[in-house]
């Protein structure tokens, strides 16, 4: 149930009930809550819900395969209603216009109540307190976004509380009123795919995640002997057959100090070697590479020599990776760090005669493309230097994370495009993979494998 932030709605404290015919209910949901505050709500809504379907035969539980019918049944007393809705999309709230006629009389202070059912489980309801229903209303409702599939809809009335109180009354009407079929998103394709590679299918062994197979997505060099990585990455840009290859260096010594993605070379001379495999393997393929997400972020957190270490390492990767004319290279800007310090930072690994591409920004962040592009714009500004940016868009689409692991409600970002039509950013690109966890924290597995809950939530909440 949502609550509002405003005062606390005692959505289920439904004193005594009163079935349809008007006789009081013996149940009474008006005990003390001996739990957190929310979780005694949802108990007590789960105990109304339980006498309901007990008590009205108006109301029985939807089935796994609703009825095509889309007329309400008959309501309890003299009380009438049924649902309409507009245009419906999977992740997109509905419009619902709710009808009601009542018996004689002031029927004021009513609360309007609708669910969405699918296999016996409530997937989304929402209501309105306060109506004035007399006679015959049309109450306007939005109801949350559900992923495609097919739903019945519960309509129920009941009194609203009496002043003083936050207690729902009686229950004056509850029916199952008609199907809602919320269709599959069109999958839209990016703009890029004639010219970026796509790569194998990202999650090829999950059904239902088209869009996750065909966007081309970056991919994470992460590690492997020298051997390995070589071979990788030839085979990698062999298939691309001349399209451009996206893809991240990330196995610096000491990689992400420790946290959910630690790992990297075992020390600065297995790094340099794994370095020189990466770019033999690429050759002298068009390729934008990512240099070491948070690695340069990372840096005050190491001692003075393995600070020393790291600058060293990526110095010498920049300088191997740009000695192929066609790669376009990007080191890694961590926007926690102030602006004018990650230049400095950045300036600090470039070799002397080389000339960096720019940054990358938002690298598997939830950040706003405004935000983050202002970040960088200021992190090019500080730098002195003409560098440009590409932009992580695989997870921003909604932008209102207040953390950085697998958070919930977030959205699919813009499809990936070579031109962005944004001064400064070279491209926006999909270098997180979309549904791949950032770790075992909000339920997720271990960095780097896919999370198919997280992963249907990004798709559903996608703003392309």
């Amino acid at each position: 149930m949502r609550l509002r932030s405003t005062k606390v709605l005692a959505l289920a404290v439904v004193g005594v009930m009163l079935s349809a015919s008007g006789a009081a209910a013996a149940t009474d949901f008006t005990a003390p809550c001996t739990t957190a505050e929310t979780a005694c709500l949802a108990q007590r809504l789960t105990a109304v819900e339980a006498w309901i379907e007990a008590n009205d035969t108006d109301a029985p539980v939807p089935s796994p395969s609703p009825s095509p019918s889309a007329t309400p049944t008959a309501a309890p007393a003299t009380w009438d209603g049924s649902i309409r809705f507009g245009s419906v999309a999977a992740g997109k709230a509905t419009s619902l216009a709710v009808t009601i006629t009542s018996p004689s009389g002031s029927q004021g202070n009513k609360v309007v109540y609708v669910e969405a059912w699918q296999n016996n489980v409530r997937k989304a309801d929402v209501f309105v307190e306060g109506r004035d229903l007399t006679g015959t209303t049309t109450q306007n409702l939005s109801l949350p976004a559900l992923p495609a599939g097919v739903y019945e809809l519960r309509l129920m009335v009941f009194d609203g509380p009496p002043a003083g109180s936050y207690a729902w009354g009686a229950l004056r009407l509850s029916s199952v009123e008609q199907n809602l079929t919320v269709p599959a998103a069109t999958t839209p394709v990016s703009t890029t795919t004639g010219v970026l590679y796509d790569g194998p299918g990202q999650v090829d062994q999950f059904a239902g995640f088209e869009i996750l197979k065909t966007t081309p997505t970056a991919h994470w060099f992460a590690g492997g002997t020298p051997a390995e990585v070589q071979a990788e990455a030839r085979q990698r840009v062999t298939a691309a057959n001349g399209k451009v290859v996206s893809m991240l260096a990330y196995n610096v010594p000491i990689r992400d100090v420790g946290s959910y993605s630690s790992g990297g070379a075992a020390n600065p001379a297995a790094y340099r070697a794994w370095i020189d495999a990466l770019a033999a393997g690429i050759g002298t393929a068009p390729v934008i590479v990512a240099v070491e997400p948070d690695a340069l972020g990372h840096l005050g957190d190491l001692p003075a020599a393995q600070q020393t270490e790291r600058i060293e390492s990526l110095k010498y990767a920049v300088q191997k990776l740009k000695a192929n004319p066609k790669a376009k290279v990007y080191v890694d800007a961590s926007n926690w760090i102030d602006a004018s310090e990650m230049a400095n930072r950045v300036k600090r690994i470039i070799p002397a005669g080389v000339t960096i591409d720019g940054i990358s920004v938002n690298v598997s962040a939830y950040n706003s493309n405004a935000s983050i592009i202002d970040y960088g714009n200021r992190v090019i500004t500080a730098s002195k230097l003409p560098w440009k940016m590409i932009v992580d868009t695989s997870r921003n689409g909604v932008a209102t994370a207040t953390t950085w692991c697998n958070p919930t409600g977030q959205g699919l970002g813009k499809l990936p495009t070579l031109s962005s039509g944004v001064p400064n950013v070279d491209a926006f690109l999909w270098l997180k993979a979309p549904g791949e966890s950032d770790g075992t924290c909000n339920g997720g597995p271990r960095a780097g494998l896919f999370f198919p809950e997280r992963a249907q939530e990004l798709i559903n909440k996608a703003k392309f």
